[in-house]
């Protein structure tokens, strides 16, 4: 399809927001108009794999959608909003190089491959203590037991924080996460979203006085070494990269976690496959990647004239890379609707591409490798809860599920 001009068509866009199964208008949207302007989202809309990777890498379209986004309210709104741009306009996610390799250099020296294998221990004895948490139940929500608090306790670790914020540090997120998965600015949602904000920076700035005077070997107090004796790290750039690590640190692991134990559950041939094989566990957690990406899209903006196969889109424009729909792109994996979780060489895009990719991506996996198969050997007859059916998320960029009722079975075997 040859499209530099505007349609009101939104090629089932819409369905693909409000369904819980938003594939199959994926799909169409990759056959018929692999790129396009949505009037739904208003902007463009890139589905197929090789277009959302060249995406990845295209010097024009750019990370900074903050600044885009300011320059397109009104001043009584943008004085009510400065908060929340301000801290995601520091995001690493949300910046461009220089600037953006300058605090991924010094963030990457936390999440290096020697760093991640010595949390390993940490990381299997908090697994052990959630699954005993639940042992003998008949059943429970495996979000609320085990997907979320999991990856929060791993951070929180790492941050050097408290157990009992855990909570308030989550409804933290949770509002930031409703604010970047909405498909049109809410008024509440952004005035929540911006409370959050408020909240977490006074929390951090409080957090970074403390290990200026005490420090310890967290990753706070690594970030503060490095700010006051380098100067590598703005004020602003400090406390906004540890609200990026707490968001970051839970939202995408907790999805994964919980994502990959519904396909399991819903495809039992696949999850026996893993019990009988654990050394499959690596490429299962590619495939549960690639199946259901936990972030479905990200954003850019373009700066200039961006060309991809046969469209072009004009400069300054909101740009929507829809992984979920490249991960499914039959011209880059076989059988690409199967779940399977022995498939090689996966190269899925749910973690970015170049400059770009996921910092966390090793600690997230590290987490993955260790609970699901901790849950399948732990309750061999798990199964989804029919009485209670599961429940996702309402929203469009990151894909999870609010709670996953599950059932041991170990009722029946006591009977």
């Amino acid at each position: 399809m040859s499209t530099d001009a505007r349609s009101e068509e939104d090629y089932g866009l819409a369905e693909a927001f409000q369904a819980h199964d938003p594939y199959p208008a994926y799909a169409r949207i990759r056959d018929e108009a692999p790129t396009h302007y949505n009037p739904l989202v208003q902007g463009w809309v890139i589905t197929r794999y090789a277009d959302v990777a060249a995406a990845f890498r295209h010097p024009a379209l750019s990370a900074n959608r903050m600044a885009a986004y300011a320059k397109v309210l009104p001043p009584p709104l943008l004085a009510k909003v400065e908060p929340l741009i301000r801290n995601l306009s520091s995001w690493i996610l949300m910046m461009d190089p220089p600037g953006q390799s300058r605090i991924r250099s010094l963030l990457g020296a936390a999440f290096t491959p020697r760093f991640v294998a010595a949390m390993r221990e940490r990381i299997a004895a908090i697994v052990d203590d959630l699954v005993d948490s639940v042992a003998d139940r008949e059943g429970f929500d495996l979000i609320e037991a085990i997907a979320y608090p999991l990856p929060v306790r791993v951070i929180g670790d790492m941050l050097g924080l408290p157990p009992e914020d855990h909570d308030r540090l989550k409804a933290w997120s949770d509002a930031l996460a409703t604010f970047l998965g909405v498909a049109r600015i809410d008024p509440a949602v952004v005035a929540r979203a911006v409370q959050s904000i408020v909240e977490m920076e006074a929390y951090f700035n409080q957090v970074i006085a403390a290990r200026r005077a005490d420090p310890g070997d967290d990753l706070v107090s690594l970030m503060v070494a490095a700010h006051d004796d380098e100067g590598r790290l703005s004020d602003q750039e400090l406390v906004s990269s540890c609200c990026m690590i707490l968001f970051g640190g839970h939202e995408t692991t907790t999805n994964l976690i919980g994502n990959g134990m519904y396909l399991l559950l819903r495809h039992p041939e696949q999850a026996e496959r893993l019990r009988e094989d654990p050394s499959l566990i690596d490429t299962a957690i590619e495939e549960i990647l690639r199946y259901e990406a936990p972030v479905q899209r990200m954003g850019r903006i373009s700066v200039g004239p961006v060309e991809l196969g046969d469209a072009t889109i004009p400069p300054m424009q909101r740009v929507y890379m829809v992984m979920a729909a490249a991960n499914r792109d039959p011209a880059e994996f076989a059988d690409a609707d199967s779940f399977d979780v022995g498939r090689k060489g996966s190269r899925h895009l749910s973690l970015g591409v170049g400059v770009h990719y996921c910092l966390g991506a090793a600690l997230g996996r590290l987490e993955g490798k260790l609970a699901i198969p901790a849950l399948l050997e732990r309750f061999p007859d798990l199964t989804l809860d029919p009485d209670d059916p599961p429940e996702w998320m309402d929203n469009i960029t990151i894909r999870g599920f609010e709670k996953l009722p599950v059932r041991t079975g170990k009722a029946s075997a006591a009977s």
